[in-house]
């Protein structure tokens, strides 16, 4: 029985940019290639990327999806979908405390929420009353995950 092993290595290389094909006919084992052909990137049909902002999807998972909805998107052909303007849609765990960005931090309320700390737990009075956060701000009746500082 004779077996046919096809497969396509995208090389990119910075200097050429070159696309190899392999292909070996081997009989009942995998081997080494029988030929090599040079193919330019040109001739692959149907292999493309979309960028982040134009896929359909919400890559950020920030429940947001693609250009005009997503704030960390500048049009559709932007592959970041993040707002690194914003802490609760940066990618990073700003507030220690092993939850990164809206929806799964709970210091955020939406994906535009500059801050991921919530007002009862910052150390700051951000009402101006002369009560710092939870349990001394009358206020903050949410416990220290409050924002209604």
């Amino acid at each position: 029985m004779r077996i046919r092993f096809e497969f396509i290595i995208v090389l990119i290389a910075v200097m050429s940019l070159s696309v190899f094909w392999f292909g070996s006919t081997n009989d009942d084992s995998v081997g080494a290639a029988t030929s090599i052909s040079k193919v330019a990137p040109s001739a692959l049909v149907g292999i493309t990327t979309m960028a982040q902002c134009g896929d359909g999807k919400d890559n950020d998972r920030d429940t947001l999806i693609d250009y005009t909805q997503d704030t960390g998107c500048i049009d559709r052909n932007d592959n970041d979908e993040r707002n690194y303007y914003v802490q609760c849609d940066d990618g990073i765990d700003n507030d220690g405390d092993t939850s990164i960005d809206f929806p799964r931090e709970r210091g955020c309320y939406a994906s535009l929420d500059r801050s991921e700390s919530a007002n009862c737990s910052d150390s700051i009075d951000n009402d101006l009353d002369s009560y710092i956060d939870y349990p001394a701000d009358p206020e903050c009746t949410d416990g220290p995950d409050d924002k209604d500082e």
